[in-house]
């Protein structure tokens, strides 16, 4: 599930500063590990790594997946493995382009967008089945009503926690831009159902 706007500050600054701290390692890993007789570092090292990598929410870890390819290009390329290095760039430059897309334009609707209240008119939150003990994959559309009474419809796809899932009739904010009114992002409640 995406942040929500009062909460994305603080996300911002937990996801990147686990990817820094994952990008480091993953370097001190790629670097340790050549010409070591003792793999001890690099194990501590991979470590840390994954250890940080859980720290990034689900909808954000192509940031993580793209750290770990940056550290992985610059501690090959200190050790001078220049074959795993480009590669290593070419994927955690594209994961991270990816992220960049993805998270930019959101805070653009969350700061400068215009909210209003959309009806979920389509959903398998229902029937959605379970990716993990805890969240499920729902598909949904919502319909929204612009500042000039125009109704717009918004697609989307997004991991939820089972209790949480949204169903036909449930209600979502709609943060859209005013110029094109179907640029839009939808913002979910977090309250379980009983």
């Amino acid at each position: 599930m995406w942040p929500r706007p009062e909460t994305m500050t603080r996300t911002l600054v937990v996801s990147v500063s686990a990817a820094l701290w994952c990008s480091v390692w993953c370097a001190i890993f790629a670097a340790g590990i050549r010409g070591s007789e003792s793999l001890t570092l690099a194990t501590v090292a991979l470590l840390a790594a994954i250890a940080g990598g859980f720290a990034i929410p689900t909808a954000w870890m192509s940031l993580t997946v793209g750290a770990l390819g940056v550290g992985a290009a610059i501690g090959a390329a200190a050790g001078g493995v220049p074959w795993v290095a480009v590669p290593a760039a070419a994927v955690g430059v594209i994961c991270v382009v990816i992220w960049l897309f993805r998270v930019v334009p959101r805070i653009w609707l969350y700061r400068q967008g215009t909210r209003v209240r959309g009806t979920v008119v389509e959903s398998d939150g229902d029937r959605a089945e379970a990716i993990e003990s805890t969240h499920a994959t729902v598909h949904y559309r919502i319909e929204y009503r612009d500042a000039e009474g125009r109704t717009h419809q918004l697609t989307g796809r997004d991991e939820f926690p089972l209790g949480a899932r949204p169903l036909v009739g449930d209600t979502a904010e709609v943060y859209y831009a005013e110029a094109k009114p179907e640029r839009a992002v939808a913002v979910f409640g977090t309250t379980p159902r009983d």
